[in-house]
């Protein structure tokens, strides 16, 4: 996104995708998180003022909509206590949040299981000092989402989002500002110095100016060098349809990714990977499509025996692009099995209907007869 300057300024509709995102992800990562945790930290490491120039909802206020006004926690309020930190370095942008969460609390009074706070603060100096002082303590952070959207790429080292994956069941959603370190990076020593701490590696340097291959580089860094065992891309396109940045996903939870998958696909209906400003919304799948899901389930599978579907449900989460919620059983193993056993011969557990489409727990597929 471009450059900002004052308190507040206009949302642009990559943004507003942007919250969708984070939104739907909340609504449905509050829920289950919940139910097994005894406290949750929701942290907004770059809060702002709370609302845009034209009264949208700014981060903050997502984030607390997402935990009071979810209908599951008004019917049965959650035995967790969840707390939302929301950390900004300008203090203009801190008064005005500040006035923004009075105002909104003052007409959606807080559970006694939701606090916040809101500290003038840059994000990484505060969390280092943060998850130091409880590992002096003897303390251990509660299960942790960080939605980490800076403007630029200066405060976000992968050693620290290591330090947030240490938490248990942390998750991270940052955003990878491939516009703003490809404009003004290379050349200045103090900027390169950054984008070492970024990378966590100083061989950034080897792709600089490929947008695919940098960004592959940072997610790389995220499992190897952070420790994340999933991570998965977003690109946001402005109006000319040039990236303005990637939102990386990281989490260890085979759910959380399926979560996100999920949310991806709702954004982007024709590939899960990319919203674009741009007025043409089929041009990105034009340019870029997907492999059908039919032809990767064959190119995996065929001619390897029988295969359960529980292995078959994980291929299509962590290596493909596609969700296994909405795309394999009823869109695609459903036709391969009208083709007949030459294309995929099905057997279902005892007692369970022969339909095709529904493939329960126990299922053995055989693709290519």
């Amino acid at each position: 996104m471009a450059a900002v300057s004052g308190t507040r300024w206009p949302i642009t509709p990559h943004t507003r995708a942007k919250h969708l995102i984070l939104k739907r992800h909340l609504d449905a990562w509050l829920p289950i998180m919940t139910q097994v945790n005894s406290q949750l930290l929701f942290i907004d490491g770059f809060a702002g003022p709370g609302r845009y120039e034209g009264g949208e909802d700014g981060s903050p206020i997502i984030a607390l909509k997402a935990a009071i006004l979810n209908r599951r926690f008004q019917q049965a309020p959650p035995k967790c206590d969840v707390q939302f930190v929301f950390i900004e370095e300008d203090s203009a942008r801190v008064a005005a949040l500040r006035g923004e969460l009075e105002t909104f609390t003052r007409e959606h009074p807080l559970p006694s299981w939701v606090s916040y706070e809101v500290e003038l603060d840059e994000f990484a100096p505060y969390l280092s000092r943060e998850l130091g002082r409880l590992a002096r303590e003897g303390g251990r952070p509660p299960s942790t989402f960080a939605f980490i959207d800076p403007f630029g790429y200066s405060d976000v080292p992968m050693s620290l989002i290591g330090r947030i994956r240490q938490i248990p069941s942390s998750e991270c959603l940052i955003n990878f500002a491939y516009k703003s370190m490809n404009r003004w990076a290379a050349g200045d020593p103090t900027r390169e110095r950054h984008l070492d701490e970024l990378f966590g590696t100083t061989g950034w340097r080897e792709y600089w100016g490929n947008e695919q291959e940098l960004v592959q580089l940072y997610r790389r860094q995220l499992v190897a060098e952070a420790g994340f065992r999933y991570v998965r891309t977003f690109q946001m396109r402005g109006s000319l349809d040039i990236t303005e940045y990637f939102l990386a996903f990281c989490t260890n939870s085979l759910k959380g990714l399926s979560v996100f998958k999920q949310v991806a696909w709702k954004a982007d209906p024709s590939t899960g990977r990319v919203f674009s400003d741009a007025s043409d919304p089929n041009q990105l799948l034009l340019v870029n499509p997907l492999p059908r899901l039919r032809d990767l389930l064959l190119s995996r599978f065929r001619g390897g025996g029988w295969v359960d579907i529980s292995r078959v449900t994980e291929y299509v989460l962590v290596d493909t692009d596609y969700s296994e919620t909405s795309h394999l059983k009823q869109r695609t193993l459903g036709p391969m099995e009208v083709e007949g056993p030459s294309v995929v011969s099905v057997e279902r557990p005892a007692g369970k209907r022969k339909r095709p489409g529904e493939y329960p727990d126990g299922t053995r597929l055989r693709f290519g007869g």
